[in-house]
This record gives C-alpha cells, structure tokens and sequence, in this order.
C-alpha cells in the first residue's frame, strides 16, 4: 500500500501542475517481448510475446514537457522449463494485470502534428487473473507452486514518435523487487521458499488519439 500511495500522489502532482497543458485521449494497444528471470538454476524461462491494449491520456505543454497516464489490460506469458528428478518438464506461465504507466515526457518537433519525443516514469501493475501455477504438470500437493504478487511496481523508459494522431511507442520496462515466488512442497509436507522471480519485457505500442 505504500508504493500505491506514493503513486497516487505523485499523479495528483501531475494532474495539478498541467492546468494550462493540452489535452488529448486515446486508445493504445501493443506487444512486448518478455523475460521472466528466477533466482535459481533449476528454472529457465524463455522469451515470449504478450500484448496489451486500453484507453491513454496525454498532456502536452508549451514547453515541450509533458505527461502521459494509461489503464492497460496486459497478457503475458512464459515458457518455463523445470528440471525435476532429472527431467525437464515445460509448462506455460500466464500473467494477466491491469497495468497503470505515468510517464513524463519531452517533445521535440513540429507542434502536435510530426514530433519525437523520450520518456521514462513507474508503472504499477495489479494482478487480475490466476495467483497460482503450477510449473511441474502434478496434480497433487507435492510439487513447484508459482504465486504471483497481487500488484508490483517497474519503471519504464522509451521513445516515441508522433504523425498526425497516431503515436508509435518503445521501451523497457524492467520490475523492481520480486513479481512473485516458487515454493516447493514434498511427500512430508516440507516446503522450500525463496526462489524469486521476476519479469523484463521490451514493449512496442502504437496508440491513436481522438
């Protein structure tokens, strides 16, 4: 709660410091290529694509400062493959969040009509689908369980490029802190934490504003 409330303030600063800023909403949609990262060598987690889409606000000021705001429904999957008694068993990670980036961003160009411009700001992520997975294929209680937080904080960082109404997006995102944990529960009911994963995505958007 207490990155949540950090955010929500530094919005309201945000929102407060652009009274005399233009005003644009639109719809952003996009992929990101995905790593997910553990901190144990028993897992190994490939690239994948994810993609994410809904509404986006931007404000723009006379100066070329600016900020953006988006509420984005985000799917996001992994191959991880475990190795188990001495076999590797593969299983599908699925992450399904309602992601909420805050950029500040500064244009240079043209006006509104043909501009590049950088940004960079946090990003909060609140989960919306499943909080457990299994990554060993059991259907018993002896087995690897991935429990994902219910929200995390990432920052981001990119650039972007505007002609006419559409804007075409890139950057890193990259989690702070642990996404979520695996624990590992055996015959006698013993079970192992502290494997900490995590999640870096190279995202591409293209957003159209009205």
């Amino acid at each position: 709660m207490g990155k949540l409330k950090w955010f929500i303030i530094v919005v309201a600063m945000m929102f407060a410091s652009t009274a005399d800023a233009k005003l644009k909403v639109g719809v952003k949609g996009g992929v990101d290529l995905t790593k997910m990262s553990f901190s144990d060598d028993v897992f190994n987690a490939e690239n994948r694509t994810g993609w994410f889409f809904g509404p986006t606000l931007k404000f723009t000021t006379f100066t070329g400062l600016g900020f953006d705001i988006a509420g984005l429904y985000n799917h996001r999957e992994a191959q991880i493959d475990v190795l188990v008694a001495d076999n590797t068993k593969a299983n599908t990670l699925k992450t399904k969040q309602i992601i909420v980036p805050l950029n500040v961003r500064y244009t240079l160009g043209l006006g509104d009509a043909v501009n590049v411009f950088a940004f960079a700001g946090p990003q909060v992520a609140f989960n919306v689908g499943d909080t457990e997975h299994r990554l060993d294929n059991q259907n018993d209680d002896e087995g690897l369980v991935w429990r994902l937080k219910e929200s995390n904080f990432s920052v981001n960082a990119g650039v972007g490029i505007t002609l006419a109404n559409i804007q075409v997006t890139a950057n890193y995102n990259v989690g702070l802190g642990k996404t979520g944990d695996v624990t590992w529960s055996n015959a006698t009911g013993a079970i192992v934490d502290g494997y900490k994963g995590n999640y870096t995505s190279w995202q591409i958007g293209l957003a159209y504003f009205f």
